[in-house]
């Protein structure tokens, strides 16, 4: 679990316990997500993080960013799964520390999509 000195950052992709789900969000066992949030949300007295979950399960849908495992780190390739932004208690961390980091132009990519997936 997070621990209360260690604040997620924005860009960092944690493992997180999302459960449990309601309609089409995505749960399961601890999975990994990416921080959006940026430092003021991150670093609140509310310990509240913006996150998008990550799926093996590749589908190539619209708002979907596909993550190469060389690229990342993590075990599989993944999709970072834009559509399913929500905010998230800290102690949903299951992680002590983020398992890794996205690239700049892969956090650009994903934080411009979530902007695009909120147009009217």
């Amino acid at each position: 679990m997070l621990s209360p000195s260690r604040r997620p950052e924005q860009g960092e992709i944690w493992l997180a316990d999302l459960a449990p789900p309601v309609g089409h969000e995505q749960a399961g066992p601890p999975r990994p997500v990416l921080v959006v949030s940026g430092s003021i949300m991150n670093r609140a007295p509310y310990d509240l993080a913006w996150i998008v979950p990550l799926s093996t399960r590749l589908r190539g849908l619209p708002g979907h960013i596909r993550l190469p495992a060389a690229d990342s780190g993590l075990r599989a390739d993944s999709e970072i799964l834009c559509e399913h932004l929500r905010s998230i208690s800290h102690q949903r961390f299951r992680s002590p520390a983020p398992l890794t980091r996205v690239r700049p132009q892969v956090l650009r990519q994903v934080l411009s999509q979530i902007r695009e997936l909120m147009e009217p």
